[in-house]
């Protein structure tokens, strides 16, 4: 009998752990061709496509951390929030107690972005540059960001109000758009137009780009440019164009007095590529 038993016991976790693995398969597959619908739903050519798998799937080690972090949390009873609360309470008693080199390079990092140059931000998602850029704008200066991603999903997540916006698509407007960057360079008539939140520049035209963003420099002296997902203007154009306007802008923003924060994932372009970028910048965080 008891053998019997012992038998149906193993039989039975092993239908359960089998339909777990069905369960997480299925719903593994759904996510990932929900993100391709929604990329492809943005305009992203095969190429893109391409590398934002790859650099996706480099990153699902730290998503299974995070989920397994996440769940023996659940299975421990401890709620998740205080665990949040606990963290940043030690963390506050720790530099409260010792101020100590942490704090400092911190304080070093706001000063550097208080002055001019081109600054150049490794992350695998673009979300240190934009919480920069909001830290910088809540002291009063003026931002530009230069997107792939959604401006209004950038807008709601970082809650960038008041800072102009130019979306990289090459899809057209039905209607002119007025933005404070298009404000800023005089275009548009504010009596006839109704306002937008952000402007549009096609990936491939370049020198409208730089036309708007030296616009914004000179009409915010002090200001700050922010521009994300440089692998999608190389995939766009190529390595040395987007390097040659990278260069421009740079030199444009030292003459303007504006900081210059460039967004990139290293694993979305090759060693020697990314060398020369650090190579234009004046410090990568």
């Amino acid at each position: 009998m008891q053998s019997i038993f012992h038998h149906f016991s193993i039989a039975s976790v092993a239908a359960m752990n089998e339909e777990d693995y069905l369960k997480g398969y299925e719903a593994g597959l759904k996510e990932a061709w929900k993100e391709v619908v929604r990329l492809i739903s943005r305009g992203a050519r095969s190429r893109e496509l391409q590398m934002i798998v790859k650099s996706k799937i480099a990153t699902i080690y730290q998503t299974l951390d995070a989920k397994r972090h996440r769940l023996k949390e659940m299975r421990e009873g401890e709620d998740i929030q205080t665990t949040i609360r606990k963290a940043e309470r030690q963390q506050y008693e720790q530099h409260k107690q010792k101020p100590g080199k942490q704090e400092q390079q911190e304080k070093q990092m706001d000063t550097d972005l208080l002055s001019k140059g081109a600054f150049l931000i490794k992350e695998e998602e673009p979300k240190l540059a934009f919480e920069l850029l909001a830290k910088m704008v809540k002291q009063g200066r003026k931002g530009l960001c230069i997107l792939r991603t959604y401006p209004e999903e950038i807008m709601d997540r970082f809650e960038l109000k008041g800072v102009s916006m130019i979306w990289l698509t090459k899809t057209e407007t039905i209607t002119p758009i007025m933005t404070p960057a298009s404000l800023a360079l005089g275009i548009g008539d504010t009596d006839t137009l109704p306002p937008l939140e952000y402007d549009r520049t096609s990936p491939t035209n370049l020198q409208d780009l730089s036309g708007k963003i030296i616009g914004f420099m000179k009409s915010n002296n002090g200001g700050i440019v922010l521009l994300e997902r440089v692998d999608f203007l190389i995939s766009q154009n190529d390595f040395d164009r987007v390097l040659r306007f990278l260069q421009f802008i740079r030199d444009k923003s030292l003459d303007n007095n504006t900081a210059f924060l460039i967004s990139i994932n290293p694993k979305t372009i090759n060693e020697i590529e990314y060398n020369l970028l650090k190579s234009e910048v004046k410090r990568v965080l």
